[in-house]
């Protein structure tokens, strides 16, 4: 049901939060690190369960002063700060600070504080910043945060390997970077970058030969890796001997790559460079992770006449995930597995789906010996000229891959997909920031907008997600809108999934689970003539705060 925008709301708001340390009719006062905070028991109780039972058998009409223990002076005025006015907000960004700010909140059983602290963090987008807050969740077990930065991480490799912030970084941390390939820096980089790591890091030296196992060393000469590390007396000699007994057998064990051949059923076939583990047969059993990459300067097509592209991964091999790119444009395309080449198992069909850029690929763990691709032009679904083409290949398995729908295998997502792979191809972006509301920037300089009743902004996913939610900011909050959100997976078939007259500031939209690849945010009415969206979050993070649609607010 819709609910007309009342200026009132917003009043009762704000005069309430004006009494955040306000010494007018307040009837307690908490005392911490020494400091004196003045605050109101009905408020507080309203707000806080813990407060409510403390404050409830108090029959005292005279000020109560409350003594709190060994409780950071700042964490606990952002508590108050929460509960008067439901925002947490920080003049500078200092991460520690919303640690200790989430252990006030734990401690009091403010989950909305709680959640909102968690989504202040995962915004944060500096290396420093990150690297802190790896840091910060490691200590504290904030697993859904280690998540969070790691993917960062993983997603910016060039970037923190150049910054000198990788040498705070934990163990821990170190051991899931290295656990996932990258093309985005060389090997040999990622070896110096760790042995300046080492350098800085001496007390971790037990750790060295594991993460050096972990590295993937093979195109680097044994000379030069051993002559880097023995002068620094860093790692034993007989680690230096095992790294060296097993570069030689990696080395030795690499097949080389055969180029592209085409033969006449335009069927062709590649065979994949194995760069991680070379044991033969046992790599469906063994302990290290299997990869295999066809490099980008090899371009894999078939023709769209009875085509598709094969690529040999030389032995049976246990993967979980694949990757590869799709030229410019939409496409679609299917996934098959097969021991024998002769039975075959499709695992991925996106024929129904647009599809465009890196295509992120999870399943469940298969055996398999070669991967078919066959690629549709979905504008032309019966041509029989022109072809389909691949580049940068990977294959692998991973001992983190990512939530799947066990019938379709496609992503449930956990982190915002649309700021890390979204593009926004209709509408037009505003400020500083080149992807507008994608930029996870809420700032009133970035955003995407269309003019009311000119076509709609609408922002594409490289492939499907199965997505039960959004949010989104739209305008900023001193005008009124109306409008509504669609979604689809083909850009033809488009589902409404929320509709509302005269709302403005953040909405958090849910509805039932499906695969998504297109959003569509369409302004029917605004006091400005033009639908401003400023942020978008798919799919949505659970927070309290200004979201009048937010979980944990009284509107939903």
């Amino acid at each position: 049901m819709s609910v007309l925008y009342n200026r009132q709301i917003v009043d009762i708001v704000s005069k309430i939060g004006e009494l955040y340390l306000n010494e007018s009719f307040s009837d307690v006062v908490f005392v911490v690190d020494g400091e004196r905070l003045p605050a109101h028991q009905a408020i507080l109780a309203q707000r806080c369960p813990v407060f409510k039972a403390m404050f409830s058998s108090n029959i005292d009409l005279k000020k109560q002063v409350v003594e709190v223990p060994e409780t950071p002076f700042e964490a606990f005025k952002l508590l108050l700060k929460f509960i008067y006015t439901g925002i947490l907000k920080l003049d500078v960004v200092n991460v520690g600070i919303v640690f200790d700010t989430m252990k006030v909140a734990d401690t009091y059983e403010m989950e909305p504080l709680t959640e909102a602290c968690i989504y202040y963090l995962k915004s944060i987008r500096t290396v420093d910043d990150v690297v802190d807050m790896i840091n910060l969740a490691i200590q504290n077990s904030r697993e859904s945060l280690i998540e969070h930065g790691m993917t960062y991480f993983c997603c910016r490799f060039a970037k923190f390997f150049s910054h000198e912030s990788f040498n705070k970084l934990p163990v821990r941390a170190l051991y899931r970077a290295l656990e996932k390939p990258t093309s985005q820096v060389s090997a040999d980089t990622i070896f110096r970058t760790f042995v300046g790591w080492m350098k800085a890091n001496p007390s971790e030296s037990e750790h060295f030969p594991e993460l050096l196992k972990q590295m993937d060393l093979v195109a680097m000469e044994i000379d030069e890796i051993v002559g880097t590390l023995r002068p620094l007396n860093l790692v034993d000699a007989n680690v230096l001997l095992d790294l060296a007994c097993e570069h030689a057998k990696r080395k030795k064990a690499i097949i080389p790559h055969k180029s592209v051949t085409t033969s006449v059923a335009t069927q062709c076939e590649l065979s994949a460079k194995h760069i991680d583990d070379a044991s033969g047969d046992k790599d469906i059993s063994n302990e290290y992770c299997t990869f295999y990459r066809v490099p980008r300067e090899h371009k894999m097509q078939h023709t769209f006449y009875n085509g598709c592209i094969i690529i040999n991964l030389i032995n049976l091999t246990r993967i979980n995930y694949l990757e590869f790119e799709l030229p410019d444009g939409d496409w679609s395309y299917w996934v098959e597995f097969s021991k024998d080449k002769v039975s075959w198992t499709r695992v991925i069909d996106y024929s129904k789906y647009l599809c465009r850029g890196v295509q992120e690929l999870f399943f469940e763990k298969q055996v398999t010996r070669h991967i078919r691709i066959c690629g549709i032009d979905p504008a032309n679904p019966g041509m029989h000229w022109g072809y389909f083409e691949i580049t940068r290949l990977f294959a692998y398995d991973t001992a983190e891959p990512l939530k799947v729908d066990p019938t379709t295998n496609i992503v449930i997502p956990s982190d915002n997909v649309a700021e890390r792979r979204g593009m926004i191809i209709q509408g037009t972006n505003t400020g500083c920031a080149p992807n507008g509301m994608l930029n996870s920037d809420d700032s009133a300089y970035n955003y995407t907008s269309h003019r009311i009743g000119a076509d709609p902004i609408i922002v594409q996913l490289p492939q499907p997600y199965l997505i039960d939610s959004m949010r989104v900011w739209m305008n900023n909050g001193s005008s009124s809108c109306s409008g509504n959100i669609q979604i689809s997976s083909d850009k033809k078939n488009w589902t409404q999934v929320w509709s509302e007259e005269m709302f403005c500031n953040r909405t958090h939209v849910k509805f039932e689970k499906q695969p998504v690849v297109f959003m569509k945010f369409t302004g029917t009415y605004s006091d400005s003539s033009s639908l401003l969206c400023r942020l978008l979050e798919c799919p949505a993070a659970i927070i309290c705060g200004e979201s009048s649609h937010c979980k944990s607010c009284s509107k939903q």
